[in-house]
């Protein structure tokens, strides 16, 4: 699905930015581009199509800050306009995007009514527009990049840059972003692969939650404004994971890949599947709610329950805003959930097991009021 990366560095940016979004190809996507931040003012690359011939001596540039985004499309169609990143009306600022804008119709047509041009037919587009017309207000572009966040519906993991400084502003809620952090740079990707290879000092950015990201890192509040600590930890990355070896697609990686996680899965804790075994076998019913690839691994799960078990099952399609019935919901809250997530996704599983909109696939245990569990057959 779509990846974002950033970067603040002393070195060229765009060659990190190129070489990071082909390591985030095996998320799937259609289009890709970078916003570079030079001599005042910003330069905007983007093309539909595949990066992984794109070479970054190609593109002209000495910026030291840049982002980059690959899309995988869902307002509008698969075009060079509506790739990210997305600009204002005067291109001074730049926004590339994950997650979905509920609200965005409402939004364009408040800032079309008061002189707004947009140029694509995404979603995205309206968060630099919104910026803009905020800082008509004399609002510094932190404050106006709060309010604007304030402004949205929906679910973002977003980063924007300005010609006016050489910061990256970036805001999480209900999709990943982490900060990676070595003596020289600050990365930013909504996947750890993307800088994996250059730290392992990282600060993943929470929930609701906005960064400043220049010399310093600073984080606030979205809702209060109020300064957040700033908590780094080391991890340990596997960077080879997101890599082809010598397989020609991802797909043909991940099935041959399969042997391995099921010996990983069997090794794990003997008392740990004992307990969530017990608690699909003892459950009412267990629900799937899933869409696109997701769903069809839930489907094969909810055979594999049906017949090799002889449980009940129920599927749900959670594409859109067919979420969980909201009747479940409350019911969600009361036992553990097992999440099946497509790449990068994992809070919208989350999500979709409180009736939000959902991207995930989601078998959820509810335990049985007896004698009624042929209800499900």
């Amino acid at each position: 699905m779509c990846g974002i990366v950033g970067i603040v560095g002393e070195k060229n940016a765009k060659d990190f930015v190129i070489e990071s979004l082909k390591k985030l190809e095996y998320r799937g996507y259609d289009s890709w581009g970078i916003g570079l931040v030079e001599n005042g003012g910003l330069k905007i690359v983007k093309k539909a199509g595949k990066i992984g011939n794109v070479r970054s001596q190609s593109i002209s540039s000495k910026a030291k800050i840049a982002i980059g985004h690959t899309r995988w499309a869902t307002h509008g169609v698969v075009t060079s306009a509506n790739a990210h990143p997305h600009t204002d009306c005067k291109a001074k600022i730049a926004v590339a995007h994950n997650g979905i804008i509920n609200n965005y119709r409402e939004l364009r047509e408040q800032l079309q009514r008061v002189g707004h041009r947009f140029k694509s037919e995404t979603d995205t587009e309206v968060i630099p527009h919104l910026v803009e017309e905020n800082l008509k207000s004399k609002m510094t572009l932190r404050e106006a990049f709060r309010k604007a966040l304030h402004q949205l519906k929906g679910d973002y993991a977003l980063c924007l840059v300005s010609a006016q400084e050489n910061k990256i502003y970036l805001a999480s809620c209900g999709c990943p972003l982490t900060i990676g952090i070595n003596s020289q740079e600050k990365y930013i990707s909504s996947d750890i692969a993307a800088f994996a290879e250059r730290t392992q000092e990282v600060i993943f950015l929470k929930d609701n939650s906005f960064a400043e990201v220049g010399k310093e890192i600073k984080i606030f509040d979205i809702e209060t404004g109020k300064a957040k600590r700033v908590n780094t930890q080391k991890i340990a990355l596997e960077s080879q994971k997101a890599n082809l070896g010598h397989f020609k697609h991802f797909l043909f990686k991940e099935i041959n890949e399969q042997p391995e996680i099921l010996e990983k899965v069997s090794q794990m804790a003997t008392r740990e599947i004992e307990t969530n075994a017990a608690l699909i076998r003892n459950s009412f019913g267990t629900f799937f709610v899933a869409c696109g690839t997701a769903y069809h691994a839930a489907i094969v799960a909810l055979v594999l329950l049906i017949l090799g078990a002889g449980l009940c099952c129920v599927g749900q399609d959670g594409m859109g805003d067919h979420a969980m019935p909201q009747e479940l919901c409350a019911l969600v809250l009361l036992v553990p959930a097992v999440i099946l997530s497509l790449a990068g996704l994992l809070p919208h599983g989350l999500a979709a097991s409180l009736g939000r909109p959902a991207f995930a696939a989601v078998p959820l245990s509810i335990p049985k009021p007896p004698p009624r569990r042929s209800r499900f057959a």
